[in-house]
């Protein structure tokens, strides 16, 4: 539901990753990190298209950097899990 408040619902969401994020050196919490972003940035898609879908652009750029940095973080998990 993109009616809400986004940006609370992000970086709490957020937090939650990034506490994951320590416990990386496990193969079960590597997956479930690696879902848990993966899931993210599909809401951060749905979020950017709908402040294209009303113009609003403050917003589509700060879902956009938000979105960045998931992917930098799936980046980081992924690379851990080829070298576990």
């Amino acid at each position: 539901d993109s009616t809400g408040d986004w940006s609370s619902d992000v970086c709490s969401s957020d937090l939650g990753v990034a506490r994951e994020l320590k416990k990386i050196h496990d193969a079960k919490v590597r997956t479930r990190v690696m879902r848990m972003i993966k899931d993210e940035i599909e809401i951060i898609d749905e979020k950017i298209n709908d402040a294209k879908s009303s113009d609003d652009r403050k917003q589509k750029y700060a879902l956009m950097r938000i979105k960045q940095s998931l992917e930098a973080k799936l980046t980081y998990v992924t690379r851990k899990r080829k070298l576990a």
